[in-house]
């Protein structure tokens, strides 16, 4: 992999931050209008989604997590894509949510305004309970607030290989080469790495 632009996008989910399910039958309620680059758009190609899991850590090892892939239909394996990985990942791969993040890069890519990028939304790590009378150990604040190079590492050596190993929907393989990457979940994380980050992009709901 070369030398990436990483952009960190993550969110001060709240209650929404442990792992609900992701559905995409139940409706967001937003408290803002959204602009015609949230909305589809007649003649603009989709992008795919993907979704798949990951339990094979060892910089958190025990830990179980959900991830998706989206990749859009201009891609092509040959070329260079960015790439922007978002923390909280179900908040962001819902297209009926309040960032509908997969409908905003179908139309800037469309249009031009954005280069081909491939959105990886991961989810916290979680730690099974040990009965069905017992709740999941959710990882999120030692991943995301701990300091050290841990969720780093994980970026890494861990989710993004699996990631390269994915496939989209019809067969194109996903090539990580020269990449917009990723989100630190704060900016001490993204400080750890400056030879391979160049942006962060920090976005937080403050809580009342």
């Amino acid at each position: 992999m070369v030398r990436c632009s990483w952009i960190c996008a993550s969110l001060l989910w709240g209650a929404a931050c442990t792992s609900a399910a992701f559905s995409e039958d139940a409706d967001v309620k937003v408290r803002y209008e959204f602009g015609l680059d949230s909305l589809r758009q007649e003649g603009v190609p989709q992008g795919t989604i993907t979704e798949h899991s990951w339990s094979n850590s060892t910089v958190y090892p025990g830990t179980i997590r959900r991830y998706w892939v989206y990749v859009p239909a201009q891609y092509d394996a040959q070329r260079d894509a960015a790439l922007m990985v978002f923390q909280d990942g179900h908040a962001y791969v819902r297209e009926r949510g309040e960032f509908r993040t997969s409908i905003v890069f179908d139309n800037l890519i469309h249009q031009g305004a954005m280069p081909v990028v491939i959105g990886v939304f991961v989810m916290h790590g979680r730690v099974k309970a040990p009965s069905e009378q017992a709740l999941d150990r959710f990882n999120r604040s030692f991943e995301y607030d701990g300091l050290g190079d841990n969720y780093v590492r994980f970026l890494l050596e861990e989710l993004l290989p699996d990631v390269e190993k994915k496939t989209a929907t019809d067969g194109r393989p996903v090539r990580l080469l020269g990449c917009y990457h990723v989100s630190p979940h704060n900016t001490y994380t993204g400080r750890l790495t400056p030879a391979m980050l160049d942006e962060i992009l920090l976005s937080a709901r403050v809580m009342t």
